[in-house]
């Protein structure tokens, strides 16, 4: 049974299928709801007002950011940024997986950890704007060290890993 019902917030007059006896709508929308409950604020910025959901002291991020500017750090605030900036990395950060983790993920790895390989190691071939030199896995184990990754140009790459793929088919 469809009933009329005026919007608490606003004024609107609306129809509410979900009305029962126990249980009548104040509302038209969301919208208006979030905005009862809500308190009107001032920004601290810029002066104009905004509903405040969370507590905030600014309208938007932009007079968040623009608040700050002029600001000086002071040193030790600048050196905990900047610890935390840096992170934990390797074995202590909290998702590294070691051996078990994916493909990609591990080539990052050998690419941060190696730099990026300037000449084929097979060919002596270097790279320019049409040749690419790979990091090859030797063992094919994806292993994290050193002496298991070498220097490829694609097509000895190609060629590397169809001998490997030939001899352990045999």
């Amino acid at each position: 049974m469809n009933r009329v019902f005026t919007c608490e917030q606003c004024g609107k007059e609306f129809i509410s299928k979900k009305a029962c006896k126990n249980r009548i709508p104040k509302f038209c929308s969301s919208k208006c709801y979030g905005k009862s409950i809500a308190k009107m604020k001032i920004c601290k910025y810029c002066g104009k007002s905004f509903y405040n959901y969370q507590n905030k002291d600014f309208c938007s991020m932009e007079c968040s950011g623009k608040s700050r500017l002029g600001k000086k750090l002071s040193s030790e605030h600048k050196s905990k940024l900047s610890a935390a900036k840096k992170g934990i990395k390797g074995e202590k950060h909290n998702q590294w997986k070691g051996d078990s983790v994916g493909y990609a993920a591990l080539h990052e790895w050998v690419k941060r950890e190696f730099g990026s390989p300037m000449t084929c190691e097979f060919c002596g071939k270097t790279v320019d704007s049409t040749r690419k030199i790979h990091w090859a896995n030797i063992s094919h184990r994806y292993k994290r060290e050193r002496g298991d990754w070498m220097r490829l140009c694609v097509s000895c790459h190609k060629k590397y890993d169809q001998n490997y793929l030939a001899k352990s088919a045999a």
